[in-house]
């Protein structure tokens, strides 16, 4: 088996596309190594395109990673923490657009039917998806292009006042959501409920991965 995974951290710089530094320890950086740990036990093909959080998606970078490890049969995984949760859902847009082409064994825009496959998210673990300021407000809208979407959040407010909330399918018919509100977990420490919801949400995150992944 291939898996092709696209995963965003948490709020890195304003320039999109960095990738995330392996040696500080996060909760992103602790996914990231049981992911790895997972596949290789499963001898799973995994294929990473890990970045920084930002307030754009270098999504050119992305379909690159896309287009030189693409295989039709491979599992597409997408996750994302904090501002990486917004990355994440651009991508789940951009990629409602996209499909294979059987033919010409290329990934295309698809103007829907025909014979090209649409390219489809079968998991996408979203923590806390958040953007300062405007987190409270935020639309979290989980695009066609995802299968499953687990959403775990809180609601508490960070120093500069990210918090999450519940995401919503684009189009039931083809997502399935699954909204997790952990905020009464953080009662005690309310404003350090963001930063430490990112490494609490690891072992549930990994469950819902094995679980996609079949191992």
């Amino acid at each position: 088996m291939k898996v092709i995974y696209f995963l965003f951290g948490g709020w890195g710089s304003a320039n999109a596309g960095q990738p995330i530094n392996a040696t500080v320890k996060t909760g992103t950086t602790q996914l990231i190594n049981s992911i790895n740990v997972a596949c290789k036990a499963a001898q799973i093909d995994l294929k990473m395109h890990a970045c920084e959080g930002s307030q754009s998606v270098q999504m050119h970078q992305c379909l690159r990673f896309l287009s030189t490890h693409f295989d039709p049969n491979a599992v597409l995984m997408l996750h994302g923490y904090s501002m990486g949760g917004f990355n994440a859902l651009q991508v789940s847009w951009k990629f409602s657009w996209l499909a294979y082409d059987p033919a010409h064994k290329a990934i295309v825009r698809s103007p829907g039917g025909g014979k090209l496959v649409p390219l489809r998210f079968k998991l996408a673990t979203t923590i806390d998806i958040a953007r300062g300021p405007t987190s409270s407000g935020a639309s979290r809208r989980i695009w066609p292009s995802v299968d499953s979407n687990l959403n775990i959040y809180q609601t508490h407010q960070s120093s500069v006042y990210s918090c999450g909330g519940p995401t919503t399918a684009v189009d039931p018919k083809k997502t399935t959501v699954k909204n997790e509100d952990w905020s009464a977990k953080y009662k005690g420490n309310p404003g350090g409920a963001h930063g430490k919801i990112d490494n609490d949400a690891v072992a549930p995150c990994m469950t819902a991965i094995k679980k996609a992944l079949g191992i």
